[in-house]
This record gives C-alpha cells, structure tokens and sequence, in this order.
C-alpha cells in the first residue's frame, strides 16, 4: 500500500512540475519593463510611451513595439528585447496625453 501512496505523489509532483514548466515558457520574454514601479501608478506619475525593441545591439532589424497608456494599461506587440529605443515619452493629464 506505502508503494502506490509514493507513486501517486511522484505523479502528482511530475504533473505540478510539468504544469508550471509549460505556464512559465508560455510567458512574454523580458516582462520586466512592463511593470510599474511602485508609486508609478499614480495619475501623476504616469506617461505615454512608445518603445521600439530589436533584435541585437546594431538596431537593425525591429522585432516589437510595446506602448504604454496614459489609463496604466500597457501593450506589446511582437517581442521584447534588452535592445530598446523609446521614441515617444510624453506626460500624460488624467488618462489623455497633455
């Protein structure tokens, strides 16, 4: 009996691991700069920006664009990289650019 109690939490642990293994890969690459810091959530603080991300360090070949909303939502299309050119950071009034 002690031998099928320990197979079923080997079971149940593989079927946990697998689980979040495949949770995690399924994630956007470098999400990191999409988080706001703390304090940032603030009307206040808030700015609209686009950045341009590419694929290695000669900026050549653009792979994503993410963009961030005056209202504190934020988008990303295609990918993130480390490579990352802001080409628009402007204040925002309420939930409108100024």
């Amino acid at each position: 009996m002690n031998l099928f109690s320990n197979a079923k939490r080997l079971v149940a642990f593989t079927a946990l691991t697998l689980t979040l293994a495949l949770s995690s890969a399924s994630l956007p690459q470098h999400v990191g700069p999409f988080k706001f810091d703390a304090g940032s959530t603030s009307a206040a603080a808030r700015r609209f920006r686009i950045i341009e991300y590419y694929s290695d360090a000669t900026y050549t070949t653009q792979v994503g664009t993410g963009i961030f909303y005056c209202n504190g939502t934020a988008g990303l299309r295609g990918r993130s990289t480390p490579y990352r050119i802001e080409v628009a950071n402007e204040a925002c009034c309420g939930n409108y650019v100024c």
